[in-house]
């Protein structure tokens, strides 16, 4: 029988940063987010964005749109944390894809879905 997915819908009000909309989550609350959007089987997408894809999104319509209509979007590095500060909004901590996939894995194996 699979497990209970985490707490559900997170209040998470965006934090733009160059005009990119982060989702103002922690590791914890996209993990149930993620639960969220698998339980629904409708499709979705989350992007982990570090600075790089922050800088080339200024250049990339194309990135920059995939970025926007994505149903998450993490702050997956310091530098976009410490930028998020800077402007007043703070992000609550790092959710890289290093720090989220293990316990996203974990998760996936308690509730039997399948990994591809």
């Amino acid at each position: 029988m699979p497990a209970n997915p985490p707490a559900t819908t997170v209040a998470r009000a965006p934090i733009a940063i160059l005009g990119v909309p982060f989702d103002n989550v922690t590791t914890a609350d996209a993990l149930g987010i993620i639960a969220e959007m698998v339980a629904s089987r409708q499709p979705h997408y989350a992007a982990a964005v570090g600075v790089d894809f922050l800088v080339q999104a200024l250049e990339d319509v194309e990135l920059r749109r995939i970025l926007f209509d994505a149903h998450l979007v993490l702050g997956a590095d310091k530098q976009i944390l410490w930028a998020a500060r800077m402007l007043g909004n703070p992000l609550p901590e790092c959710v890289g894809i290093h720090l989220l996939l293990p316990p996203l894995l974990a998760l996936a194996a308690q509730n039997s879905w399948r990994i591809f």
